[in-house]
């Protein structure tokens, strides 16, 4: 019997054939692969969590004063260098009671030099003229003292013109420079053309020309001082040998307690200076605690300053401890951003006991979040890794 050709089977029938029998081990087997690779690589639990170092900075106010200007803001960025603020150490006033106390003392001195030293005539002038320099010097730190609160007060007033000016600007914009002059009268601010000039604008006006006038006047008082000041000392420097020979003969008790006066009003004239608080590092001014205008205390803190990177990593290391990490060992440092960037670091040092793990490395809903406890590491970031300070980032150890 003749043998019949095969009956060839249509297209169809053998991608039927292939979708039932083959297609779904490639499925399988394409799904396990990306699977195991999407958990290894993105999903995949690492025994490392650590988190990039948040570096600080404080700023804070060597002794107790008031803030007399603050030149920065949130978020601002600032420079190693850079004065953030300005602290006027003592309170002008305690100031001025203090130069008054030193003033009244050496008037006491003046008063009761010795009747010997009054028949020397060289050395009474002398002595006098050095007394007369001393309290000279105590008026002019006063005077100085006082000119930061006169400062404040025509700071003060020129805000406030300038707040007056704007809302003359504002009314005269919204009236409309078509508007007529009745209906500008009418209005609640008057006509903005003259509406500084009236009522509270006039009393501000009266107020900052006032301010204005006693900090110009304090001004040449204390430029006059000054200039007395200058004279005495050089007169007291003409006079130098006479100091030399009239000291041997001055009564050491006098002689002392002129000492410790001048000494005393030195530290008085370096506490009227200002004292300015500059940036100890390149970074973000991350809070600001304290204004201008407010009082603090020796200590405390005013502004705090953010690096603007970090190069280390501090990391900790799960129970059960079934990874020995050890110095100078590489990892992979990983961050869990949308892109999952990566880098070689290496271990810096290695602690030396279990410690708590920073809630933030913990697992949210992990049943043991404010009590677990794991080793220390601190590794080293790997160099262009785009993390920020405070960032959580995973670590797996790499072979060197």
């Amino acid at each position: 019997m003749e043998k019949l050709p095969p009956i060839p089977s249509p297209p169809g029938a053998t991608f039927r054939e292939f979708r039932i029998t083959v297609l779904p081990v490639l499925m399988f087997l394409g799904v396990l692969g990306a699977t195991l690779v999407t958990w290894r690589r993105y999903v995949g639990p690492s025994q490392l969590v650590g988190e990039v170092e948040a570096v600080y900075a404080v700023v804070s106010a060597p002794q107790a004063g008031l803030i007399r200007e603050l030149r920065v803001d949130l978020l601002q960025r600032v420079s190693a260098g850079q004065t953030l603020a300005v602290l006027v150490p003592t309170d002008p006033r305690v100031l001025a009671a203090r130069l008054d106390v030193s003033r009244a003392r050496l008037e006491l001195l003046r008063d009761n030099l010795d009747v010997k030293l009054r028949q020397e005539n060289n050395q009474l002038s002398l002595l006098q003229l050095r007394l007369n320099w001393f309290s000279q010097r105590a008026e002019l730190a006063s005077l100085k003292a006082r000119r930061s609160f006169y400062e404040s007060e025509l700071t003060r007033q020129s805000q406030l013109m300038a707040w007056l000016r704007e809302r003359a600007a504002l009314t005269e914009s919204r009236l409309g420079a078509g508007t007529p002059p009745a209906a500008a009268e009418s209005e609640p601010g008057g006509n903005p053309r003259s509406w500084v000039m009236e009522g509270a604008g006039l009393e501000r006006v009266a107020d900052y020309q006032i301010a204005k006038r006693d900090l110009e006047s304090l001004d040449a008082e204390v430029a006059e001082k000054s200039r007395l000041v200058g004279e005495i000392s050089a007169a007291l420097d003409a006079f130098a040998a006479a100091e030399s020979s009239s000291a041997t003969e001055m009564p050491a008790s006098l002689k002392e307690a002129v000492a410790l006066e001048e000494a005393e009003l030195r530290q008085l004239e370096e506490q009227v200076k200002p004292v300015a608080l500059v940036a100890s590092m390149d970074g973000v001014v991350s809070v600001v605690s304290r204004r201008a205008g407010e009082n603090v205390v020796a200590g405390e803190t005013i502004l705090r300053l953010s690096a603007v990177q970090s190069d280390r990593v501090l990391a900790y290391l799960r129970q059960p401890l079934n990874l020995e990490v050890r110095t100078n060992m590489n990892m992979e440092v990983r961050s869990r951003s949308r892109h999952r960037e990566s880098g070689i670091g290496r271990v810096l040092a290695v602690g030396s006991q279990i410690e708590p793990i920073l809630p933030q490395l913990l697992p949210k809903n992990s049943a043991t979040r404010d009590s677990e406890f794991g080793l220390p590491i601190l590794v080293s970031l790997p160099p262009g890794l785009p993390v920020v300070g405070g960032e959580v980032v995973d670590l797996y150890p790499v072979a060197n």
